[in-house]
């Protein structure tokens, strides 16, 4: 099934935005995908504070201790490819 904007919430029967809006059969298209603002402005979406990576270091500098992926998978040395990775608690983007 291939799903377009006029019917991207067909079968999504739990959906709830976060001020008490709940999936209507009627309401599927994409005039909903917007945070929910309750009776005068109805929507899907839940507003959650964003997360990530506020700060990123240069590799330059440190080049010492161990190395961590995103997803916490300790590396046995200084990564190669190039990506952001953690070392001494620091985002480190290596180029």
């Amino acid at each position: 099934m291939i799903l377009t904007g006029d019917d991207m919430f067909t079968g999504c029967e739990k959906l709830v935005g976060d001020r008490g809006t709940t999936y209507v059969t009627s309401h599927t298209d994409h005039k909903y995908a917007r945070l929910d603002g309750g009776k005068s402005n109805l929507g899907y979406f839940t507003y959650m504070d964003p997360t990530g990576i506020n700060t990123v270091a240069n590799d330059e500098a440190v080049k010492v201790g161990e190395w961590y992926t995103l997803d916490g998978r300790k590396l046995s040395g200084k990564p190669s490819a190039k990506g952001i990775y953690i070392i001494g608690g620091k985002k480190v983007l290596v180029k």
